[in-house]
């Protein structure tokens, strides 16, 4: 920016950088001095889990949230803080990754959420780990999941994705419904020419 001459004393915002900063600067001396004052604007965005059903025992799920400037992790940043409980802050790491638990209790029912900070104008990728149970000599997943961003359409799968968080972003809802399977019974009966009664 080129400051010249004739600005008077003011503030001027929302000139934002790619990364999602506000620069704010205030001319406090119109031709003399310039203070800046640089902010991020910030999302808040509810995650949440809803379970169609109930859960038989108690079940962690488990999601990584992966959060990208650029091409550049966003490292040591607190998506998730507990003013009371410091201890219970939730960091990303030096490569921009946390790791998020929501659990539920045998036999709730009500939807689980944790509500996020996060940087405008940053990548946010939300993954949940697939449950599964062993069948045969694999594996198979336990669940359908869908998600949805910003109440919008239900899609199905694992992975949600804002490709620029912006300050109108406010929940990823993801929802768990038990998978089920069809048994089909056969009755044979051999050697009997009456009627065959069934109740």
């Amino acid at each position: 920016w080129d400051f010249t001459e004739g600005l008077s004393d003011e503030t001027i915002e929302n000139l934002n950088a790619d990364d999602g900063n506000v620069f704010s600067f205030q001319v406090t001396d119109a031709g003399a001095a310039v203070t800046f004052e640089n902010k991020r604007k910030m999302a808040e965005i509810e995650l949440s889990k809803t379970f169609v059903g109930k859960v038989s025992k108690e079940e962690s799920f488990t999601f990584t949230l992966t959060l990208t400037n650029g091409q550049n992790p966003v490292a040591n940043y607190v998506v998730y803080r507990d003013e009371t409980n410091p201890e219970n802050n939730i960091s990303t790491d030096e490569n921009g990754m946390a790791t998020i638990e929501l659990t539920f209790s045998e036999n709730e029912t009500e939807p689980k959420s944790i509500p996020l900070t996060i940087p405008d104008g940053t990548k946010l990728v939300v993954t949940e780990t697939e449950v599964k149970k062993p069948v045969g000599t694999g594996e198979q997943p336990i669940y359908t999941t869908k998600y949805s961003i910003n109440g919008a359409a239900q899609k199905t799968g694992l992975t949600a994705t804002i490709n620029k968080v912006s300050e109108t972003d406010e929940s990823i809802a993801f929802t768990n419904t038990r998978k089920t399977n069809t048994i089909t019974v056969k009755n044979t009966v051999s050697g009997y020419s009456g009627n065959v009664v069934t109740t």
